[in-house]
């Protein structure tokens, strides 16, 4: 986590699930495509992406992305505003 951001909240709820399933100290998060591999090492065209939730204490929480709706505090925009601003060197809105 860079300086002056802030862990967040993300909120999922599953394909078929009744109820959001909330995930705190997130410091940061990141899509994952073709994370599996047929019998001959190429990427598996049925593989499903998944959603990595990398957390304060180290842990990383996947998620598959078929069907799952998510919800991000507003502190994620701030955190990629403040990241885009540093990298860009000017004010991204």
């Amino acid at each position: 986590m860079r300086e002056n951001e802030k862990p967040f909240t993300v909120k999922y709820k599953l394909r078929g699930q009744w109820f959001w399933r909330t995930v705190k100290n997130v410091e940061g998060d990141v899509r994952l495509d073709r994370h599996l591999l047929d019998n001959k090492g190429d990427p598996a065209p049925w593989a499903t992406p998944i959603r990595a939730l990398m957390l304060v204490n180290g842990e990383r929480l996947e998620v598959p992305m078929d069907g799952t709706m998510f919800w991000y505090c507003p502190q994620r925009h701030r955190n990629l505003e403040l990241r885009f601003n540093k990298d860009a060197n000017q004010k991204v809105f």
